[in-house]
């Protein structure tokens, strides 16, 4: 079992999102903000920094690392001290425009969100890949038994730590649940495994309740890409 990769989560949490005002912004490969200001508009031609020419035209792409009870802020330029102009949930989507840029912050992509037109780190988008039962891979990581853990979110980190990387470390963030009935289930996002095509994987985890907490049931692996999609994989 790979050491545990917990401590990324709250750098990227607190990295890359928030709603409101005292939350820190997305930026991808340097913490500094730009200089706050209404300008340039969300369709505006002109906009700072060069094109990078990841972002695909028309596509959707899935919000990847940001926390349940965060979301992913769209602005009306591509930098943080651009101002908000909508919020995406941590698994909602936007529609990419096609235009990108890299600034100080890093690459951000001009997305549609609903009626709205603004920039997004593409730090916290990714393209989705094929989706595959991985259950018996992770049973095997986890020593041929399924693990088990006293709440749903320790399984759920559990699982995670299976997949992720040491080298570099990855971004594991909890992103949807936990949710609890006659099965329990959680999903998490494991981001940066060292791959520059596989930007990470979302796992929805499935457990069985239990009297001293949860047994893994299933879990269900979405690959999260970076650059493209060609028959379900990463390109």
């Amino acid at each position: 079992m790979r050491p545990f990769v917990v401590a990324a989560v709250a750098t990227l949490a607190l990295a890359g999102c928030g709603g409101d005002a005292a939350a820190p912004e997305p930026t991808p490969s340097s913490p500094a903000a730009s200089p706050a200001t209404n300008e340039p508009s969300p369709h505006s031609t002109e906009v700072p920094g060069q094109p990078f020419g990841r972002a695909q035209a028309g596509a959707a792409y899935l919000v990847v690392g940001v926390a349940h009870d965060d979301t992913l802020n769209v602005r009306n330029g591509p930098g943080p001290g651009y101002d908000i102009l909508t919020e995406i949930p941590p698994t909602g989507q936007a529609v990419a425009t096609g235009r990108d840029t890299i600034v100080d912050s890093g690459l951000w992509f001009e997305v549609d969100v609903a009626a709205v037109r603004g920039w997004a780190s593409s730090s916290f988008l990714a393209l989705a890949g094929a989706t595959a039962d991985i259950t018996a891979d992770v049973v095997a990581d986890a020593g041929g038994t399924a693990p088990s853990a006293a709440t749903l979110e320790e399984l759920g980190l559990l699982v995670a730590d299976l997949r992720a990387s040491t080298d570099p470390p990855s971004n594991v963030v909890i992103v949807a649940g936990p949710n609890v009935g006659d099965v329990g289930e959680i999903t998490v996002d494991v981001v940066g495994l060292g791959d520059d095509a596989v930007k990470g994987e979302r796992l929805a985890v499935f457990a069985t309740p239990t009297d001293s907490g949860f047994t893994l049931m299933s879990v269900e692996m979405t690959l999260l890409c970076d650059r493209g999609v060609d028959s379900g994989l990463c390109v």
